[in-house]
């Protein structure tokens, strides 16, 4: 089972690109998941985007986050298993 973290209630780590899955839940019901980073020093969801002149942090709401996960808490899948 994956234990996903409920957003507000737990924040995700302040380790750099930590690489978050997040699910949104929108007002009309609609459920959506986006790749994010977050800073905890302003703690804000963000990806990095190019601008032409380097990498930026491109900043997103977290108004409909419902819950997070680290990528690296997710397992990992088994290798060959497909074929057995």
């Amino acid at each position: 089972m994956i234990a996903w973290h409920k957003y507000p209630d737990e924040k995700p780590p302040a380790d750099g690109d930590n690489g978050i899955i997040a699910i949104t839940k929108e007002s009309d019901g609609s459920v959506s998941i986006a790749t994010y980073n977050y800073e905890a020093g302003t703690e804000k969801f963000y990806w990095d985007s190019y601008d032409g002149g380097g990498w930026s942090p491109d900043y997103i709401s977290d108004k409909n986050i419902t819950h997070w996960i680290c990528i690296n808490e997710l397992p990992l899948p088994q290798q060959g298993a497909e074929n057995e």
